[in-house]
Formats: structure tokens, C-alpha cells, sequence
């Protein structure tokens, strides 16, 4: 969490890049969510969307459950999406957990066009 870092006091990393960003920029220590699961959630982060447009649903997508589209669906525009369109670059760090560890390559976060 962000008691790990630096600027918040962390003894134990050392994270100067994130340190100056901090310094430099907004710092955000408490966080809600409007989600109950961590995959609707993540895919609320990454969209803008609620996490309840991907429904109670997502948790079956997951595990392709009764025949349900596998994960965040293809066509859900991501804001690093916008952000690549507009010219900025974009990359994908962390725990990705949108499809299950089974599924096509096409589903994981690495394609890089």
C-alpha cells in the first residue's frame, strides 16, 4: 500500500522517483471503492466506469462460469486507450487479475500495438 513507499514514511524501500512525484504532485492516502470484489473493481479503475456495469456476473466471467464472456470484455475502451489515441504513452504494471490465468493470449495486458 502506499505506506510502503517513501514519501509516506517507509523505512524499508527506498522510492525516490515516487518520492519526487510525490512532492510534486497530488498524494492520496484513503481510498473507497463502490465495488464488494476486486475484479469489477480494478475494471472500474481501468474504464471509469462503475464496477456495477460489469455486475455480479464478472465473478463467473472469471471463471467462465455457465458459458459467460471470459473477463473484461474486449470491447471495454480502457482510459490508457484514450490516453494512447491522444499521443501519450501507456504501460501496464501490477496485478492484472481482469481475466482467468488460463485464458487466450489475447486477453492479457501485453500486447503492445
Amino acid at each position: 500500500g502506499y505506506g510502503d513507499l517513501g514519501y509516506y514514511g517507509s523505512q524499508l524501500n527506498a522510492t525516490p522517483h515516487i518520492d519526487a512525484l510525490a512532492l510534486r504532485g497530488l498524494r492520496f492516502t484513503d481510498y473507497h471503492s463502490a465495488g464488494v470484489m476486486c475484479s469489477p473493481t480494478r475494471a472500474s479503475v481501468l474504464t471509469g466506469l462503475y464496477p456495477q456495469r460489469f455486475g455480479p456476473d464478472f465473478d463467473g466471467a472469471l471463471s467462465n462460469r455457465d458459458g459467460r464472456e471470459v473477463g473484461l470484455p474486449l470491447a471495454a475502451v480502457t482510459l490508457a486507450e484514450c490516453l494512447s489515441a491522444a499521443g501519450c504513452a501507456t504501460g501496464c504494471f501490477g496485478k492484472w487479475h481482469l481475466v482467468p490465468g488460463h485464458c487466450l493470449p489475447h486477453m492479457r495486458p501485453h500486447l503492445h500495438d
